[in-house]
């Protein structure tokens, strides 16, 4: 335990002198914070994941939560109503062309049932919020893009979690209908941002008598995890809850809070800059920790699996450029457009899933989740690695190619520049 807790402690200070890594080299923190987490434990043995328990587990969906509430305090009406076009056919085409994909894999070569294979592949086709949403800050897209960013993970995420208990459920003998489950995912949108919207309008009306208590800076992310909490409990997206949450304390006005009488009559209040500092600080301790757990979390006996786990992924990265191209083409803006093409990593919702099929006593329980957890990390490498090619190399002449620029400042990228270099310039 004593060296566990000295990795932890080493992890802070590892983690900020790789973000001073990443703003001159272009290589994602995420990279460096999984191969730690990789060496420590299953390499080197000297952390152990059962050192974490559960609180491994809780934790890295606290970590989820911070970052869903973070984004949504930087979200407004207008970002929002700009980015919903073409994002929605973005992330749906993705979400199943991910989940077809590894499908195809696990039932043409891996011999997996059509259920198994089709379980596995809503279990991988969403997109981890706490992945994308730290790299589309770090890497600077503008607010509309990183909106994009954001919206697509959460809604991906929803869609994972309900067909993959859909197709769980039909696999253990229950009744399977079309329009139920429908109606399943649009109430888990709309009635968890309800409860979002709901839950800032309270906090703002109760914020300034709670701050006059020592000690309460976090109690707005408290809440913040009380509302995804009693989401999930009714059944409905915590992720979606905590993030309209997040937009509802910086949105009152846009809004028309401030127009309904109970907050006329009451003291209404708004996040200062001390709160979003500690709230950012917060966010960052725990994305580390979370990713950090992610390296740790790697199991050995999933190698078998790892040469079509390696072709899901390359097929995945070949697709999504393409699909991204389509319906961001005018929009994103080509070294823009180029990173959101390579934004597809797996994540915390996808580990967690990965466990279920075995718990329910699926056929395929096992393999699914050997394939699930070794996925999800070669994931975000992939994603780091990609980022940085696209940033620092050649490469990102191929991505760009597939986009027009927006921005009439941006050149077209030789063999011999690239994307990062031309950004240089321009500063």
């Amino acid at each position: 335990m004593g060296i566990s807790l000295l990795f932890i402690g080493l992890l802070f200070f590892i983690a900020h002198s790789l973000v001073f890594l990443f703003k001159s080299t272009k290589i994602p923190d995420v990279f460096f914070l999984i191969l730690l987490g990789f060496l420590a434990g299953p390499v080197f043995g000297f952390v152990n994941l059962k050192d974490f328990g559960q609180v491994g587990n809780v934790l890295s969906t606290f970590a989820l939560v911070l970052l869903l509430f973070e984004g949504g305090t930087h979200l407004s009406p207008k970002t929002l109503s700009q980015s919903l076009k073409g994002t929605m056919g973005l992330t749906l085409t993705t979400f199943f062309a991910t989940a077809a994909l590894a499908a195809a894999v696990s039932y043409f070569f891996m011999g997996f049932s059509v259920l198994g294979a089709l379980t596995l592949g809503t279990i991988l086709g969403g997109i981890s919020p706490a992945v994308v949403i730290p790299l589309a800050k770090y890497l600077g897209l503008s607010d509309n893009n990183q909106t994009s960013v954001i919206l697509e993970s959460a809604v991906t995420d929803v869609l994972s979690i309900i067909l993959t208990f859909t197709l769980i459920n039909l696999g253990t003998g229950q009744h399977f209908e079309v329009g139920p489950m429908i109606g399943q995912i649009l109430s888990a949108f709309l009635f968890a941002v309800i409860i979002g919207l709901l839950g800032s309008l309270v906090w703002i009306l109760v914020l300034n008598s709670i701050r006059v208590i020592p000690n309460t800076v976090f109690s707005t992310l408290a809440f913040g995890l009380v509302l995804y909490g009693l989401t999930e409990f009714l059944g409905f997206s915590g992720a979606f809850a905590t993030l309209a949450f997040g937009f509802g304390l910086t949105n009152q006005v846009e809004l028309g809070f401030h127009k309904l009488p109970l907050v006329k009559k009451g003291n209404p209040a708004s996040l200062t800059e001390v709160e979003m500092g500690f709230f950012s600080e917060v966010t960052f301790l725990l994305k580390t920790f979370f990713f950090f757990y992610l390296g740790i979390s790697f199991q050995w006996q999933g190698l078998n699996a790892l040469p079509f786990i390696l072709a899901f992924l390359v097929a995945l990265f070949i697709v999504r450029p393409f699909l991204t191209s389509f319906f961001l083409r005018r929009k994103a803006g080509k070294r823009e457009g180029a990173l959101i093409a390579v934004l597809v990593p797996k994540g915390l919702a996808s580990a967690v899933l990965a466990t279920i099929p075995l718990a329910r006593g699926l056929p395929d329980g096992q393999p699914i989740a050997n394939f699930a957890v070794i996925a999800v990390i070669l994931s975000v490498v992939f994603t780091s690695v990609m980022v940085l090619l696209v940033e620092k190399t050649p490469v990102a002449k191929l991505y760009t190619r597939l986009f027009n620029a927006t921005d009439a400042t941006i050149p077209e990228v030789s063999d011999k520049t690239s994307l990062s270099s031309v950004q240089n310039e321009k500063s």
